[in-house]
């Protein structure tokens, strides 16, 4: 289930013309609700409330996507990614 909802969250983020990238998807589940973690790399010299704009996007697609009911909450970390050494980039 996990890497289903990896290569779900993958798609989106590689739909979007800023995300440059992502790495510690991370998901847990409990018998009543779930939790999806993610960090995700933008360019560093956007604003910071332009960045705030696209996570907020991209947190309603991929629910959307994944279409779990009982998906409680999602938490997107922006990271720059002049200062990656691991993860995926695109």
């Amino acid at each position: 289930m996990i890497q289903q909802i990896s290569e779900s969250v993958e798609k989106v983020l590689r739909k979007h013309p800023k995300v440059k990238g992502y790495h510690k998807i991370e998901f847990w589940a409990t018998l009543d609700y779930c939790v999806l973690e993610a960090h995700i790399f933008f360019d560093g010299t956007l604003n910071i409330s332009k960045i705030h704009n696209y996570i907020s996007e991209i947190e309603n697609k991929i629910r959307d996507e994944l279409g779990i009911d009982n998906l409680d909450s999602i938490f997107l970390h922006s990271e720059p990614i002049e200062e990656q050494k691991e993860g995926i980039i695109f």
